[in-house]
């Protein structure tokens, strides 16, 4: 019995191993791909089917890869509340996991920025840099001060920007090779009014143009944002050199980069009242071939009211026709967008109305499997049963007989004097008769022929056990030995007790004895024990020999 249920126990672990181990592939898989692929990340994710029977190390990785691929997929982090359960479980892994410990509290910081907890985000980011402080991990502090300036520029917070920027500069050594940093913090200061500080911050970022790993970058993006600072701030000579500078440098890789730069020229030559050249600049924009996307809406929008301004400006007349197809188009794409949105929700719905119904259906096949096997199961360990019991029963059957066949050929030897004698008078009133009389096999019909030839008549099945008659021959047989027991030890020992001492004064054998008051043999040693221990005998000593 404990065999079978250690093995359905088995077979259920296996069946739950299994599931946990596809979900544990799963989750590895999109950790993998999110970077890459992060759409088919969230839906490799969604599959996932038994979270709850994961360790809480595969559940932060599930949740983890789930914010990453929302973010990467340019989602709102505001649903991703239990990206915080990640960032609890890394906070405290041993050993610390300091890569999914970082992206775990970028996560949990954009979580908190995408809900309006603010302060919670810088928080957790300050508490983050001061830790990495006191363990003296300088390349942590730095992530973590980029990421600090990085949040600032989000919420436009320049005095932030400017503590966390500066903060980083010292500690990365210098302003090369951080011009991007730089561009940004000067962009903050124009947008704040205060163009001397961006001037000078700009300054800084293009220092090191020629001469630092980020000079493509220096002179594709910087130099252009410098050059437009220069023009806007009064300074248009000096902002349209560096233009043309740029162009003939031809450090511009793309075609958006070139026509933002001949834009930035026609808006300096309108500026010093140039129209010609104004308008000839904006010409060249647009045969600028190589450009991979249309313009963004900011963009054109600003070409839209620049060419309204220059067509103004030249013939005091300008077509208000290009406005109105910008906006229609405007609408049309942010009708666009909505229905598109819409779609993007609806399939995904039906396909988590599907993946619900997929996982109801292996719920079910699982439940079914567990249900066969235990029925199963249930059917062989009955079945064990049942047939244990049954080869118990035939060799109790198979040891009656033989120890009947025993008693019937100790008695057809006996005399009137004996022993066996008591034994021929015994089998002349068993009650076993009954089980030879219901089971009439060949072997029983002769052992009910050879029963009824000891007592010299028929021997009828219902006939009992006489033990009156049996005391009586007994006492005849040796000596009154059953008159002298009831006499000494009649207010000790009970009926069966005095019976049992009179078997065993017959020479009858445990078993003989068993199958003769039907009881186990178990049952008869315990008897035997609870005589000697009335009559105050040692535990070996021969019952029948004391009391003779």
């Amino acid at each position: 019995m404990k065999t079978n249920g250690r093995i359905l126990w088995m077979a259920f672990l296996l069946v739950v191993a299994a599931c946990g181990n596809a979900d544990k592939r799963r989750i590895t898989v999109a950790e993998k791909m999110v970077d890459s692929r992060p759409d088919s990340a969230l839906l490799l994710l969604n599959k996932v089917e038994n979270l709850g029977r994961l360790s809480d190390e595969w559940v932060a990785k599930y949740w983890l890869t789930t914010a990453a691929a929302h973010a990467a997929t340019n989602q709102a982090l505001s649903e991703d509340s239990a990206v915080t359960f990640a960032l609890a479980f890394y906070e405290h892994q041993q050993p610390v996991d300091s890569a999914a410990l970082r992206k775990a509290r970028a996560y949990v910081s954009s979580y908190y920025w995408w809900t309006g907890q603010t302060k919670a985000a810088w928080k957790l980011m300050a508490s983050s840099l001061e830790e990495s402080r006191r363990m003296g991990n300088r390349e942590e502090q730095l992530k973590y001060l980029h990421g600090m300036a990085e949040l600032a520029f989000v919420e436009n917070d320049l005095d932030e920007i400017e503590r966390y920027v500066e903060a980083y500069l010292k500690m990365a050594g210098g302003d090369r090779n951080h011009a991007d940093l730089l561009n940004n913090m000067a962009l903050a200061y124009y947008f704040h009014g205060n163009d001397s500080a961006a001037l000078a911050t700009m300054e800084r970022a293009v220092a090191y143009a020629d001469t630092a790993a980020d000079s493509a970058y220096v002179w594709s993006d910087v130099m252009r944002n410098y050059a437009d600072l220069l023009i806007t701030t009064g300074q248009v000579d000096r902002g349209i050199a560096l233009q043309e500078q740029i162009l003939r440098r031809g450090g511009l890789k793309t075609g958006a980069e070139k026509q933002g730069a001949h834009f930035s020229l026609s808006y300096a030559w309108l500026l010093k009242g140039d129209k010609q050249r104004s308008r000839h600049e904006l010409e060249l924009m647009e045969q600028v071939t190589d450009v991979a996307d249309d313009y963004s809406d900011a963009t054109e929008f600003c070409i839209i009211a620049h060419r309204m301004v220059l067509d103004y400006a030249t013939t005091r007349h300008y077509n208000i026709i290009d406005m109105a197809r910008y906006a229609n188009e405007m609408q049309g794409k942010s009708n666009k967008r909505e229905a598109v949105a819409a779609a993007k929700e609806r399939a995904m719905q039906q396909l988590r109305e599907h993946e619900l119904w997929l996982t109801m259906s292996r719920q079910r096949q699982l439940f079914f499997f567990v249900v066969l096997t235990l029925t199963l199961g249930f059917v062989i360990f009955t079945l064990v049963v049942y047939l244990k019991r049954r080869r118990r029963l035939l060799e109790e059957k198979a040891e009656e007989t033989e120890v009947l066949r025993r008693l019937l050929a100790d008695s057809l030897q006996s005399n009137e004097r004996d022993d066996r004698f008591v034994k021929r008078m015994l089998l002349q009133q068993l009650g076993v008769i009954r089980h030879a009389a219901a089971n009439p096999t060949a072997a029983n019909q002769q052992l009910l022929q050879r029963m009824a030839a000891i007592a010299h008549k028929e021997v009828s099945v219902d006939y009992l056990l006489d033990w009156e008659d049996l005391y009586r021959t007994i006492d005849s047989v040796y000596d009154g030995f059953y008159t002298s027991l009831h006499l000494r030890y009649g207010d000790v020992l009970n009926e069966r007790d005095i019976q049992l001492c009179c078997l065993l004064k017959a020479n009858f054998s445990t078993k003989e004895i068993s199958f003769v008051t039907q009881q186990s043999v178990r049952t008869v040693y315990q008897r035997k024990t609870q005589v000697r221990q009335k009559l105050g005998l040692e535990e070996k000593e021969d019952i029948a020999e004391a009391l003779s």
